[in-house]
């Protein structure tokens, strides 16, 4: 007896039902449990990391055995089920794995508050799951800001009152007005391809990839929507020039939710506008396409640039994270002019975003040892004489900088190599180059607070919290970056 349709969509959206029933049992441990604040920390952030583990398990156990049969659609084709959903929702919640253990005893998160902040931190990823399975812009701009309206508020949830809160404002208003830009985008959009449909209602992927070739052509009002919906998604994943939020909001927020901002968030928005992208219309505009070659050039060379001039960590990493956009775009680019099934290449862009995420979480999670209270700023000056004082974070810091930057044998050469590989196969060779420029330039800075830890003497005693998990955590990010680059031209 074959399961009703019903029974199917269900199981299919098993794995968001879940996040959201362990986002409320934080809410139910503070009302009807009494205990001490740091008791229910430790249990709130256990719930967390279960909940999210359990819904993992269940992606794999029903998503795996769907994806052998091919594609599946719920909720009238609202919600897609592949391979590509399959595994952007893997890595996003591997990630959130990683990031949450990092909110326990930093000075920054309010204790009191802690199971506000993981009820907020799993809608959050219940909002990124539904946007990654959408298959209609309707569906991408709900999950979108679920996601984003969650942040917002975790951001002020912070001891610290005055970045916290300039931070959150400036988020808030930037971020509100590109969703506006992103709805009256998909406004454009649906109302170009309603005029050739005999007034059917498009705004699906299945059905707009069908027209989207033809619209893209010749008629300007699909095509000034298709730039809205664009230009929506450049803010979430800071490509310029709308990235001039991130340094401050990364700042601004708690470090365990800066990690949470710079890797799930940001790679989840990046897979959204894969999805966008695949309505292969790139080959039939050449402006169009030549426009997001130059702005991935931009973000590149802003970003690096940006982050040369910083002494703050923070900083530091948040002008690398935007000139990372750069490179992922070069990625986007090439998979885009490609053509075809998106889900059929899209190996080189996972395993990238993989690699940044993985080194995103070793750095921001390196800072957040060195902050004793809510309002410190770790500045390269700090680092001076580290490997000296505790050798293993040194040397995980070191790989998780080495792989951002693309040295081998890291992970971080090989990922750049297959996503440049990616590009080159689709001739363009001169956006490849300035890529190439861009991270000899990243190299510096890169290698700078490395410089600091092994060759330095620092007169001050050097603060580490004593986590022992957080730095398991750590360390185990660090180590595959090396093992991970060793292996990985191995298995593929």
């Amino acid at each position: 007896m074959q399961p009703s349709v019903k029974f199917i969509d269900f199981l299919l959206v098993l794995p968001m039902i879940t996040l959201f029933v362990f986002s409320l049992l934080p809410i139910a441990l503070k009302v009807f449990v009494r205990s001490n604040e740091e008791a229910k920390a430790d249990v709130n952030v256990g719930i967390s990391v279960f909940g999210v583990f359990i819904s993992l398990i269940l992606m794999i156990l029903f998503h795996g055995r769907v994806f052998a049969d091919g594609v599946f659609f719920a909720f009238s084709q609202s919600l897609v089920f592949d391979k590509f959903t399959f595994l952007s929702s893997v890595l996003c919640l591997v990630l959130s794995i990683l990031a949450l253990p990092f909110l326990l005893n930093h000075p920054s998160i309010r204790k009191s508050q802690l199971s506000e902040y993981v009820f907020l931190y799993l809608n959050s990823l219940l909002g990124m799951m539904i946007m990654l399975a959408s298959n209609d812009l309707i569906m991408t701009f709900i999950g979108l800001e679920l996601m984003s309206l969650c942040l917002y508020m975790m951001i002020t949830m912070n001891h610290e009152t005055h970045h916290s809160k300039e931070s959150a404002i400036k988020y808030f208003v930037l971020g509100s007005m590109a969703s506006a830009i992103l709805l009256f985008g998909i406004s454009f959009i649906y109302g170009s391809a309603v005029m050739i449909s005999n007034g059917q209602i498009i705004t699906n992927y299945s059905t707009l990839v069908e027209v989207a070739a033809q619209l893209i052509s010749t008629d300007r009002v699909f095509l000034i929507g298709y730039a809205l919906v664009l230009i929506g998604f450049g803010f979430k994943i800071s490509m310029f020039p709308f990235h001039t939020w991130v340094p401050d909001v990364y700042q601004g927020a708690a470090t365990p939710l800066t990690l949470y901002m710079a890797t799930a968030v940001k790679i989840a928005s990046i897979l959204a506008l894969a999805r966008f992208l695949m309505l292969d219309v790139l080959n039939d505009s050449f402006a169009l396409s030549s426009t997001l070659q130059w702005i991935a050039v931009l973000t590149m060379l802003i970003g690096n640039m940006g982050a040369l001039a910083q002494t703050s960590m923070k900083r530091i990493f948040a002008y690398s994270s935007v000139a990372h956009s750069g490179y992922i775009l070069v990625g986007l680019i090439a998979l885009a002019l490609e053509g075809g099934p998106f889900t059929a290449n899209i190996e080189s862009l996972v395993l990238y975003l993989l690699g940044y995420g993985l080194f995103s979480v070793g750095t921001f999670g390196f800072l957040s040892f060195l902050e004793k209270a809510f309002d410190d700023d770790i500045h390269l000056e700090s680092l001076k004489g580290l490997f000296y004082r505790s050798p293993w974070t040194a040397l995980g810091l070191t790989f998780c900088l080495l792989g951002l930057a693309g040295i081998p044998p890291t992970l971080g050469f090989f990922t750049k190599f297959y996503i440049f590989s990616t590009a080159m196969g689709e001739g363009l060779y001169w956006l490849v180059t300035w890529a190439l420029i861009n991270s000899v330039i990243g190299v510096y800075y890169y290698l700078k607070p490395i410089v600091l830890m092994f060759f330095y003497q620092s007169e001050q005693e050097i603060y580490i919290a004593d986590n022992q998990f957080q730095k398991m955590i750590f360390l185990v990010v660090g180590f595959l970056s090396l093992v991970g680059g060793i292996l990985l031209p191995v298995i593929l």
